[in-house]
């Protein structure tokens, strides 16, 4: 039996409630109403609406003129700058303060954004409220609809509109959920898998199941692609934790002055230009995790104060005497060997021991018996689902994919893989198809080409003699063009004149081999 879709009324009219709901009565939705932003933000404590019929104008409460958020709400803020999901946001609240000029409707709208990411909101506005209607739609609103003549019939559509937009949405997530259940994995976040079911990848799942439990930093090794963040959250979906937020940092992507503040955040006046407080990642992630990527690249001098933070869970602005105490449990990766680094003198050996008690170490994609096909099978369905096309790869094409040798790891099959789909012309992607030009350079392995005991490379048949007008000196392009005219036409007649075998034996791209084959 389908669940019905929940609709929450924010409108301080309260005789409208009534009207709202026996116009929509049809669509068998069950409702919750509030007078107030703020008695809606206690109910979305409880309830999670799928959509929100939100008017923009409301009374303030008498002796208040405008609505803020509290400094929760600036954690939020942060996360999202450092691409947090704001689905892991849920501790933002509402204050009413004195003397603010905020649109307190658009404010209000930003905060359900947050808190109900999956949520539809639909703005109500007054005749004269069209351009506050454009913001509200520019800050996630769904649809807006202006009160007046023929109003509740508009509602009506523009509700059943909706509501059918979100059913189809929920179809596409089951059919999600069971693509993913076909293929073996291990839960990253929800309905999203880390893909594999060698005996290296069970080990590493085995490591996950037993460290998320427990409140202690872990330290992911593993080679360039090899899916250490998809890790870090695994860790962070399976721990008490996973209600909270995950919080993402690369090391290496701030300069050496900025990592501090970036970190531990600032009092307002510590420096030129810090003109306010503001929160460093690990208040940021207060209750949560912290997923400190290539912590090998931490510059020296930041080192003690992050061995400090281990230590004693307490951190200190810029500008501050007091320190902070702050709930964070810190998941690093590096793909560096911290112990050299530590013997060269670039790493802090107590920091090293501090983070490598508990390791986790990923396995390059060589080493994952089995698991290319999967994965191949699994941004296949991504990729032709994102790109609204018909893809898949032939026998000998996976095979192929599963020979070669993947110094990126999952991150280059990954992206083979999408190119493959983007640029291929026919729906079975063959061997041909799967690179163009040069990119795949390097990559093959030997290819047993002929038959038996003989390893060699098939020869071409041709007569050299043919090329003797070259003797002559003519311009470069002129005897580069003929040269490679005769040569690619050579090979494609030992190649049996398959176009596709020609390019392979030539490491070049298919439409290459037409183009010269055509001149």
């Amino acid at each position: 039996m389908a669940v019905p879709t929940k609709v929450l009324i924010i409108e301080d009219e309260v005789a409208f409630w009534s009207h709202y709901q026996r116009k929509l009565s049809p669509l068998g939705l069950t409702f919750e109403t509030a007078a107030s932003p703020m008695e809606a933000a206690e109910k979305l404590t409880v309830f999670v609406p799928d959509i929100v019929l939100l008017d923009l104008s409301f009374e303030v409460p008498e002796g208040y003129s405008s609505m803020q958020e509290t400094e929760q709400a600036t954690k939020a803020e942060h996360a999202s700058i450092v691409n947090a999901p704001s689905s892991s946001i849920h501790d933002t609240s509402l204050v009413w303060k004195e003397g603010a000029s905020a649109l307190e409707g658009l404010t209000f709208l930003s905060y359900i954004r947050r808190q109900c990411p999956t949520s539809k909101v639909i703005v109500v506005t007054g005749n004269s409220e069209v351009e506050n209607a454009l913001e509200a739609v520019k800050r996630g609103a769904a649809d807006f609809i202006e009160k007046g003549s023929g109003f509740l019939d508009a509602l009506l559509f523009r509700v059943q509109a909706v509501n059918e937009r979100l059913q189809l949405e929920k179809q596409l997530r089951q059919q999600q959920d069971y693509a993913i259940d076909r293929i073996g994995g291990y839960p990253y976040r929800a309905g999203q898998i880390i893909v594999g079911t060698s005996e290296a990848m069970r080990r590493v799942f085995h490591q996950i199941d037993r460290l998320a439990k427990i409140e202690e930093t872990i330290l992911v090794n593993g080679k360039t692609g090899t899916g250490k963040e998809l890790v870090a959250q695994a860790i962070h979906y399976h721990s008490h934790r996973s209600t909270q937020l995950f919080l993402p940092l690369n090391c290496a992507a701030f300069p050496e002055d900025l990592i501090e503040d970036e970190l531990f955040g600032h009092k307002r006046g510590a420096f030129s230009g810090a003109t306010s407080d503001r929160l460093g990642a690990f208040e940021a992630a207060d209750g949560g995790t912290i997923f400190l990527d290539e912590i090998g690249e931490m510059p020296l001098m930041m080192q003690p104060r992050l061995l400090r933070v281990l230590q004693e869970k307490k951190v200190k602005r810029i500008g501050e005497n007091q320190e902070r105490p702050v709930d964070v449990r810190i998941v690093a990766a590096t793909n560096r060997d911290l112990k050299q680094s530590v013997s060269d003198g670039k790493f802090r050996r107590d920091l090293y021991y501090r983070l490598s008690s508990l390791p986790i170490g990923l396995p390059s994609l060589r080493e994952r018996e089995g698991d290319i096909r999967l994965l191949v099978q699994h941004f296949t369905n991504i990729f032709c689902q994102q790109y609204q096309i018909d893809r898949y790869f032939t026998v000998e094409a996976v095979s192929y994919l599963t020979s070669q040798v993947w110094n990126g790891n999952v991150r280059e099959l990954r992206d083979t893989v999408q190119r493959s789909i983007l640029f291929s012309n026919s729906e079975p992607i063959s061997i041909g198809d799967i690179e163009s030009e040069s990119s795949m350079a390097g990559k093959r392995q030997d290819v047993d080409t002929t038959s038996g005991s003989d390893k060699s490379l098939p020869q071409i048949k041709g007569d050299l003699g043919e090329l003797n007008d070259l003797l002559q000196i003519k311009p470069y392009a002129e005897v580069r063009r003929a040269f490679e005219d005769w040569y690619v036409r050579k090979v494609y007649e030992s190649a049996d004149e398959n176009q596709s075998q020609t390019a392979r034996l030539l490491d070049i791209d298919r439409n290459t081999v037409r183009r010269i084959l055509n001149r």
